[in-house]
């Protein structure tokens, strides 16, 4: 979705080093005077991947204004823990594996910085998740708010293993393991699952 913002926050979070160039690019040209951060460069689109990369980022460098002002930017969004994946155009879905960055950067926070609030939020997302997006022990992509309806797929890309530790008991984070065990080195990518009501039906795509 986010294209060079993407990249650029990848590289930032986990190839950072002491060369603040790429930083110095982000802030900018993405980041804007009330400390959004936008998706591109020439348009004001605001997504749930951005800023959740970006928290990701602000966590490891130990940048505590600037996460709480994304924080902020969060809270003004999040409902009981439903985050939308668009902030400032219309949106009906959330997206599971940005739900989950965030969350765990939210307590990648509270780790770091020891405040409550950070524990609260990221709890609040862990129990939508849990009451609204897991089929068979599975999180499935998104939760629609206008139709209430949950997706019935589960992309291997939204996986997040990490995010997955902070889920007790383990039977869901078992669950998505199992799911990973069956990629193979064939021709053939396991690109996601379908979940129907009595099985489970793997979907494969050319690499």
């Amino acid at each position: 979705m986010g294209g060079l913002l993407t990249l650029l926050l990848i590289l930032l979070t986990f190839l950072f080093t002491e060369d603040t160039s790429t930083e110095t690019f982000v802030n900018d040209h993405f980041i804007k005077d009330n400390g959004e951060i936008t998706t591109y460069m020439t348009s004001d689109d605001i997504l749930s991947e951005s800023i959740g990369l970006y928290m990701e980022y602000l966590v490891e460098t130990e940048q505590k204004q600037a996460f709480d002002e994304q924080a902020a930017l969060v809270r003004t969004k999040m409902d009981d823990g439903f985050i939308y994946w668009r902030f400032n155009a219309e949106a009906n879905a959330n997206a599971s594996v940005d739900d989950l960055r965030i969350m765990r950067a939210f307590y990648g926070a509270h780790a770091l910085w020891q405040e409550e609030t950070y524990q609260t939020l990221g709890n609040e997302i862990k129990q939508f998740i849990l009451s609204e997006q897991v089929k068979n022990n599975l999180i499935v992509d998104y939760y629609d708010m206008k139709s209430l309806m949950t997706a019935n797929e589960v992309h291997l890309s939204y996986i997040d293993g990490r995010a997955l530790r902070n889920f007790f008991p383990n039977n869901i984070q078992q669950a998505h393991t199992d799911i990973l065990k069956r990629v193979s080195d064939d021709p053939f990518f396991l690109r996601y699952i379908s979940l129907s009501k009595r099985n489970i039906r793997i979907r494969k795509k050319l690499i």
